[in-house]
């Protein structure tokens, strides 16, 4: 299910990441206005930097759940994701 937060424009980029036990970055296109992550399978931990821990973190995505968040172009370089169990998949969008 989409919600009307995601701009209706093609994707700048995607990323689909299954290996995600140790801090996995991401890096933000400079032309990225709208950031969306969804986690599967476990509860996925993201920092709006590098160097995401399960003790140093700015969101926790649920399983199933679906994190959209606005942002102005150039304002991150980077956001890293890391698993909180084992088995946990995250797809990552930017618009």
């Amino acid at each position: 299910m989409h919600n009307n937060l995601s701009p209706a424009v093609p994707a700048i980029t995607r990323t689909t990441s299954s290996s995600i036990a140790s801090a996995t970055t991401i890096a933000i296109n400079a032309n990225t206005t709208m950031i969306e992550v969804k986690a599967m399978f476990q509860p996925v931990y993201l920092r709006y930097t590098t160097g995401v821990t399960s003790a140093n973190f700015d969101e926790v995505i649920l399983p199933g759940e679906t994190m959209n968040r606005k942002v102005h172009q150039g304002e991150y370089a980077n956001i890293s994701v890391i698993e909180e169990t084992a088995g946990a998949k995250v797809f990552v969008t930017q618009k």
